[in-house]
């Protein structure tokens, strides 16, 4: 259960604001996008997205090569990924060679 704000009214009211970082915890993740299961979750992402000047994601590995119902946004090189040990090497490589920064959390 999500205990999020969203729908047509909290899209709208994001417009009057800038943010220099936005920190995002995501559903799932693979190399073509960042995703969510919530249709109206994944607008108001979006919206989110669209107002900041750097997308941190934070996820732990257990979400990467996978995808959910409504894709949030591509992986571009404006993302940062903070997440455990445990990614995938393979999908750490790529995401390096877009231009993503990754993070590793020790624990």
């Amino acid at each position: 259960t999500s205990c999020s704000l969203v729908g047509m009214t909290s899209e709208q009211n994001l417009n009057e604001f800038y943010c220099d970082k936005l920190i995002l915890g995501v559903d799932a993740i693979d190399i073509n996008g960042i995703y969510t299961p919530n249709i109206e979750e994944a607008n108001l992402n979006r919206a989110m997205i669209k107002i900041s000047k750097e997308i941190i994601l934070v996820t732990d590995s257990s979400k990467f090569n996978k995808r959910s119902m409504s894709k949030i946004a591509e992986v571009t090189n404006n993302l940062s990924i903070i997440t455990d040990s445990n990614i995938p090497p393979n999908l750490l490589k790529i995401f390096q060679e877009k231009g993503v920064t990754i993070h590793i959390a020790k624990i």
